[in-house]
């Protein structure tokens, strides 16, 4: 069989996305071109170097004529393009302009702000030349392109699988973590507002949970926040930014994991979390809640700002027998293990396969 020439696009390029398509192209005929733009957020992230990925080019500030030359050197028969940001919507009409189908991922959730409500028209203005199908991480992404206007038969699922692999060594990992931390929550992102860490803080402090732990490991803007709550309760830590690698091992100190986010897409810690076998905590506002997250089997949901919800949560996780926690823990791997770069790789390549022979017969 011929391979498979696919175009990439992803902002940033992170390393779950780099294990994902490592596998595409050790286990299936597809050669990969990963363009990728630079993109500041409060996680600063090192550049990488990843094994199996084949070219990877920055393409931040490059202009439409480097972009198409770029594409047409590669001459892909299909493209992935991150969204519909600008640089995305340039190479979306590069590829087009080969006459290649393109997907474009999406994991906006529908929050009814107006910029969304306008979205239905921009799509049939700006965007429906654009893309032949969509790519969403789950049902929440899923709904609201449906009610945009998208055919449902065009949207495909399973945009985002985290590195299984990787957080399956927490089990060999968790009999060498520091006893003096144990049991204890866990929080892994940003230090803003929109990851409910405001909530997080004043509802661990007010929640009756013994010796429980808060483990905080981020960085941005309220670093200071955290700082005052860690120095009136001894209980609380700020591990600071950790990179990827270093994530197992301070998953293998907690016992559950925490993230009451205000609103987020489909946060890829959290399936993280359950891959490391960690029950979870987290608010309905997280996409991911309804593909990872069953009420009482593997961890509790609460609705998103509530203080009262989250201190009643987490209270409720601290009176869970040890071995009521190991099984929640071993559902949360049950429950994420569909999700692995493996799997990614092989729906990938099918729905590739159909898409890119439709093209061909059509022309």
């Amino acid at each position: 069989m011929k391979p498979i020439r696919l175009l990439i696009h992803w902002p940033h390029f992170p390393g779950y996305v780099a294990a994902c398509v490592a596998e595409l192209r050790r286990r299936h005929p597809v050669d990969t071109l990963v363009l990728y733009n630079r993109v500041e957020t409060n996680a600063p992230y090192a550049r990488q170097q990843y094994q199996g990925v084949g070219e990877v080019c920055d393409i931040t500030g490059s202009s439409q004529a480097g972009l198409d030359e770029l594409i047409r050197e590669f001459h892909p028969s299909a493209a992935i393009v991150g969204g519909w940001m600008p640089q995305a919507q340039r190479l979306a009409r590069s590829a087009k302009a080969l006459e290649i189908p393109v997907v474009a991922c999406s994991d906006n959730l529908f929050r009814g702000k107006l910029r969304q409500r306008l979205f239905p028209l921009y799509r049939r203005l700006f965007l429906r030349r654009l893309h032949d199908y969509y790519w969403v991480p789950g049902q929440k992404a899923k709904e609201y392109l449906v009610w945009a206007g998208v055919k449902p038969s065009s949207i495909w699922p399973g945009l985002y699988a985290p590195d299984i692999f990787r957080f399956q060594t927490v089990a060999s990992l968790r009999g060498t973590a520091p006893k003096s931390t144990r049991p204890a929550f866990l929080f892994l992102g940003q230090y803003i507002s929109r990851k409910g860490l405001p909530e997080l803080l004043t509802a661990f402090e007010a929640a009756s949970v013994g010796d429980w732990r808060l483990i905080l490991c981020g960085s941005g803007p309220l670093k200071g926040l955290v700082a005052r709550h860690a120095a009136r309760l001894g209980r609380i830590e700020d591990r600071g930014f950790l990179q990827p690698p270093e994530l197992p091992q301070v998953m293998a100190e907690a016992t559950v994991f925490v993230l009451p986010s205000r609103h987020d897409a489909w946060p890829l810690v959290i399936g993280e979390a359950a891959a490391a076998g960690l029950p979870v905590v987290c608010s309905d506002a997280c996409g991911c809640a309804v593909e990872l997250v069953r009420e009482g089997d593997n961890g509790f949901t609460c609705p998103p700002n509530s203080v009262p919800a989250l201190k009643s949560a987490l209270e409720r996780m601290a009176s869970l027998a040890d071995a009521q926690l190991e099984a929640m823990g071993q559902k949360s791997r049950e429950l994420v293990a569909p999700y692995s770069p493996s799997n990614w790789a092989a729906f990938l390549f099918g729905k590739l396969c159909r898409v890119v022979q439709n093209k061909n017969r059509a022309r």
